[in-house]
């Protein structure tokens, strides 16, 4: 549909390109149950747009067997890109934190850590806000980025006040080169929230009014062969507190095997969630240029009896 809209000719053809991935997977806690799951099936088209200049799109859904029943749309989105500077408008990623703004199907590890997914905005439209934001990025060493999205909505996205959320995220990588890489940065975060379900940190019963502050740092080192990146989160909410942290370790014996080793931390504010630690070692094994095949055994340890994770996943790109 999107070609036969778009496209008038082959020579604006070859400025649209899909791609998509799907991730099969193996879970179990050893105890209580064992499935297997379409953890993300994702398709996206993206180009520029025929007859213009600097203008781009993208347009990407995602199905997942443990939440949906159908395909649900995550970004649809215009670019304007000049330079280093972007401007972008539609419905997307906020630029804050930096593990969210990481593509989940190149991050070593299996998911996101369990702090980013609670700290992160858009609780319930798959981190996903509606509304604008403008990104400087030199050279890929200095990145900053502001953005204005919807504060409070009604499901499937209409804004029911005149509130907006605010976000910062900025880094600076202190060494770039071929062979090695420091980058320091942090994220900040503000709105006015009306009666909002937050049942990523609250108990989803509740609709939470307030301040919402919420702010992160973030470093990354890396070298030819091993990668240690980590961030601190945090939100204050009228006066109450979610935190947390993770950290990851890779090396890479070759351009088969990358073993990896991860923290993970987040204290939120339910009263059942056990916020001890999390601690993994897993190991990637790249089959082929498009194909991943990734394990990984978690633990919590805590008084009444430790919980265990274990995950196999295959990863495939269409093309």
């Amino acid at each position: 549909v999107l070609s036969a809209f778009f496209i008038p000719d082959k020579a604006n053809a070859e400025k649209i390109t899909w791609n998509g991935y799907i991730q099969t997977r193996f879970n179990t806690d050893f105890f209580t149950h064992n499935e297997f799951l379409i953890r993300r099936a994702k398709f996206w088209v993206k180009g520029d747009i025929p007859e213009t200049e600097h203008l781009s799109f993208k347009i990407q859904g995602v199905f997942r067997s443990a939440r949906d029943n159908t395909v649900k749309v995550q970004d649809v989105y215009i670019k304007y890109a000049l330079g280093a500077h972007q401007f972008s408008m539609g419905r997307m990623v906020p630029d804050f934190t930096l593990q969210w703004n990481q593509p989940d199907a190149f991050i070593p590890t299996l998911e996101r850590a369990r702090v980013v997914n609670g700290i992160i905005h858009g609780d319930q439209s798959i981190a996903r806000l509606i509304g604008m934001k403008y990104q400087y990025i030199k050279q890929n060493t200095f990145h900053f980025g502001i953005g204005v999205f919807n504060a409070n909505y009604n499901l499937p996205g209409r804004n029911y006040d005149k509130s907006f959320l605010l976000t910062l995220r900025s880094g600076y990588d202190l060494i770039h080169t071929e062979t090695a890489l420091l980058h320091l940065g942090f994220s900040a975060s503000y709105r006015k929230l009306n009666k909002l379900s937050l049942p990523r940190i609250y108990d989803k019963s509740l609709l939470i009014s307030g301040d919402d502050f919420r702010g992160g740092i973030e470093i990354v080192l890396q070298s030819d062969a091993w990668e240690i990146q980590g961030e601190y989160l945090s939100a204050r909410i009228q006066k109450d507190w979610a935190w947390g942290y993770y950290l990851y370790m890779t090396y890479r014996f070759n351009e088969f095997l990358q073993p990896f080793f991860v923290l993970d931390k987040f204290v939120d504010l339910i009263d059942s969630t056990v916020n001890n630690h999390w601690f993994g070692i897993g190991c990637n094994y790249y089959a082929f240029e498009k194909i991943r095949i990734s394990s990984d055994l978690q633990t919590q340890f805590t008084q009444t009896g430790n919980n265990y994770l274990g995950r196999v996943q295959l990863q495939v790109f269409l093309r």
